[in-house]
């Protein structure tokens, strides 16, 4: 892999918010690891078959791969911090929320932050900016794990495990436009019994979390992307351009073509 190939990168989370809310709110696995500090406000986040709460100094990091969604409220403040998956990094392998209380524990915490944005604002003299940053980031990954808080440790509930399989099945499989009694089939439970753990579990019955899912992708795609609609249709499963438009336009309250010409990243 070339040295600068993938840069780690911090976005600060008003800006995910302005135009793209639906970005964090929508149920959806990243190929990157994901660390946020709120600095400022409280929500709900879903993660790992869990529903949990973060308020100000909360750290989340979320695993590549893992489905997670979160929903911050109005006045909220601080840095999203995306970190592509490499080889020489040993982070943890489980999302961990972690509430920063201890006045120490919060200097350190802000030391190694700081730490990284320095990095990520140096100019790449020598190109060695990717691995710096990999090392900075390492070390917060380290620091969280040291604080023991990880976010599903424990057995859960029976519920959250199976909304946690089952999460995991519709990220693998949800542009093949499967039904939910052939994941609920897969999953070894009735499609009833699977919508009401998804509902105890993450306040979504399966077919809203499917659903999620499905429409998350399309967004990801009309804003960012110039592919046609009808190609992105076929791509999910829908069986007819018609049919996609009339969904999307249920799900978001516009048709395909007027979300992207609203959201297209530039």
């Amino acid at each position: 892999m070339n040295e600068n190939d993938e840069i780690l990168t911090i976005t600060p989370l008003p800006q995910l918010a302005a135009r793209n809310s639906w970005r964090a709110e929508a149920l959806h696995a990243l190929p990157s690891h994901t660390l946020i500090w709120f600095t400022k406000g409280q929500g709900r986040i879903r993660v790992a078959g869990r529903r949990s709460s973060f308020s100000t100094n909360s750290v989340l990091f979320i695993p590549a791969g893992i489905p997670h969604a979160f929903d911050a409220k109005p006045g909220h403040f601080g840095q999203i911090v995306t970190i592509p998956v490499h080889e020489e990094l040993q982070l943890p392998e489980e999302p961990i929320l972690y509430r920063v209380r201890d006045v120490v524990l919060h200097g350190e915490f802000i030391n190694l932050f700081e730490g990284l944005q320095k990095e990520v604002g140096r100019e790449d003299v020598m190109g060695r900016k990717a691995r710096a940053c990999r090392l900075h980031a390492a070390l917060l990954g380290l620091w969280l794990a040291r604080q023991d808080n990880h976010l599903v440790s424990g057995l859960g509930s029976a519920s959250e495990a199976l909304a946690r399989r089952y999460t995991t099945l519709v990220e693998r499989d949800y542009a093949k436009a499967p039904s939910i009694a052939e994941l609920a089939d897969e999953l070894g439970v009735t499609p009833t019994h699977l919508s009401r753990a998804c509902r105890a579990a993450l306040g979504y019955t399966a077919h809203d979390i499917l659903s999620e899912r499905v429409m998350f992708e399309a967004r990801s795609q009309l804003a960012g992307s110039a592919r046609p609609v009808n190609a992105i249709a076929a791509d999910l499963g829908f069986s007819s351009p018609a049919y996609f438009t009339r969904a999307f336009q249920k799900f978001t309250g516009n048709t395909p073509s007027a979300f992207r010409e609203a959201h297209r990243i530039a």
